[in-house]
């Protein structure tokens, strides 16, 4: 990894604690189909979002993907399988910096509107 490769991640978005990353990926096993482009892929959690409940996973294995998955956890226990979570592709790395960078700055301007009313 050289130094381009480094995430700045920023609210809202946030890096989970390592010993939380497994229930995100079993969630996710839990939760998506055979038809889903992460079925079967050995994945690692970048970042984590609250609202809306979402998560950015990348493959560890080939071929390098970086998917943004909406999750739902409104319900007592995670649903199981049946219609896959609403997903988008990320075409690299620097398209994840790009999204974070872009919700960073309509979190931040949430604010400033704020102050002005």
């Amino acid at each position: 990894m050289n130094e381009d490769d480094t995430l700045d991640i920023r609210d809202p978005w946030t890096m989970p604690y390592l010993e939380y990353e497994q229930t995100f990926i079993k969630a996710l096993r839990k939760q998506i189909g055979r038809s889903h482009l992460l079925f079967g892929r050995d994945v690692q959690v970048l970042a984590l979002r609250r609202d809306p409940d979402a998560v950015i996973y990348e493959t560890v294995d080939e071929p390098l993907l970086y998917v943004l998955v909406f999750h739902s956890w409104s319900e007592p226990v995670v649903p199981r399988r049946g219609k896959n979570l609403k997903t988008e592709v990320l075409a690299s790395r620097e398209a994840v910096r790009q999204r974070v960078d872009k919700d960073h700055a309509e979190w931040k301007a949430q604010f400033s509107q704020k102050s002005k009313a």
